[in-house]
């Protein structure tokens, strides 16, 4: 079974993403088969960028539905310009991803197509993600921090 694996490099000015698909989940043959970068304006506000770069990747979820998602930790030089700022940016993007997520597996759900929400689901537990179907429908909420690797 082929594995698709989606690559987000995370900036504020410039998100960048990559997906391959690795045959069988290993590394050997794998194809590219998307990149791009999601830019966002430095004069627009922290969260209509967040905003933006999340509604960006929840396209290319949409586009490309991966199989894992692994995500590169900023680098330190953020640290200097912006104090801990990154860490915020960081969580709130783990967020999004986790959203996009939730709303596929939900999307699944009313489709009655229970396969492709359980998987949904294991992916998120196996991410230290606990998702509670309650009276008052689904949430999500974290077993731990959440890992960089999806």
């Amino acid at each position: 079974m082929t594995m698709r694996i989606l690559g987000i490099d995370p900036g504020l000015e410039r998100t960048g993403y990559g997906v391959i698909e690795a045959p069988d989940g290993g590394l050997g043959d794998m194809r590219l088969v998307e990149a791009g970068v999601i830019r966002t304006d430095a004069d627009m506000p922290l969260a209509e960028r967040l905003a933006e770069i999340h509604d960006g990747l929840e396209a290319v979820f949409t586009d490309f539905r991966p199989d894992a998602v692994a995500i590169e930790q900023l680098y330190s030089h953020y640290k200097f310009a912006f104090g801990h700022q990154e860490d915020k940016s960081t969580e709130k993007l783990l967020t999004s991803v986790v959203n996009i997520l939730f709303q596929q597996r939900e999307a699944a759900r009313n489709a009655q197509d229970f396969e492709t929400a359980d998987a949904i689901r294991a992916q998120l537990d196996n991410a230290g993600i606990t998702i509670e179907d309650t009276s008052q429908g689904p949430r999500w909420r974290r077993k731990q921090r959440i890992s960089y690797k999806l």
